[in-house]
C-alpha cells in the first residue's frame, strides 16, 4: 500500500512540475555537455543568487534502502552573473528541502554523485549529461540553496 501512495505522490509532483516548466521557454536546452561542466565549475567559485521556480522534496527515509538513492530537486533561475536568466535544476541527495517557490536564495554547488538518483519530480539524475540535452530537460547540478 505504501508503494501505491509513493507512486501517486510522485505522479502528482511530476504533473505540477511539468505544468510549471511549460511556462518557461526552452532557452536552456542549447547548452552542451562541456558547457554544463564549465557552468558547474564557474558556479562552484561564484556567489550566485537564484529564484526558485518550482520545487519538490523527498522524505530522507526513502534513502534507507540499499538499492536506490533519492533526491529533492528545484527548478531555479539564475539572477546574476555570467549565467543570468539560465534555468537549471538543483538537486540534493537524500535531503529534505524546504525551499519556497518564488523565494531568492544563494546557490552553493556540491559534487554530483557518480550514480543515478531517483528524483521527487518523477525524473532521474543520470551521470551522462548529454541525455538532458537529448530529452530537452534543463541541466541538473547538485547543491543547496541558502
Amino acid at each position: 500500500m505504501k508503494v501505491i501512495y509513493i507512486l501517486i505522490l510522485l505522479f502528482s509532483f511530476n504533473n505540477i512540475y511539468s505544468q510549471t516548466v511549460e511556462n518557461y521557454g526552452n532557452e536552456s536546452f542549447s547548452l552542451n555537455s562541456e558547457e554544463i561542466n564549465a557552468m558547474e565549475n564557474d558556479l562552484k567559485m561564484s556567489t550566485v543568487h537564484v529564484k526558485v521556480i518550482t520545487t519538490c522534496s523527498i522524505n530522507p527515509k526513502w534513502c534507507e534502502s540499499e538499492t536506490m538513492a533519492f533526491g529533492s530537486t528545484s527548478l531555479v533561475k539564475i539572477l546574476d552573473g555570467k549565467y543570468k536568466n539560465q534555468l537549471l535544476n538543483i538537486s540534493a541527495l537524500c535531503t529534505e528541502t524546504k525551499y519556497k517557490d518564488g523565494d531568492t536564495y544563494i546557490l552553493k554547488i556540491s559534487p554530483s554523485p557518480s550514480f543515478g538518483v531517483g528524483l521527487c519530480n518523477n525524473n532521474t539524475y543520470n551521470t551522462d549529461r548529454s541525455l538532458y540535452i537529448k530529452e530537452k530537460r534543463f541541466p541538473m547540478l547538485f547543491g543547496i540553496l541558502e
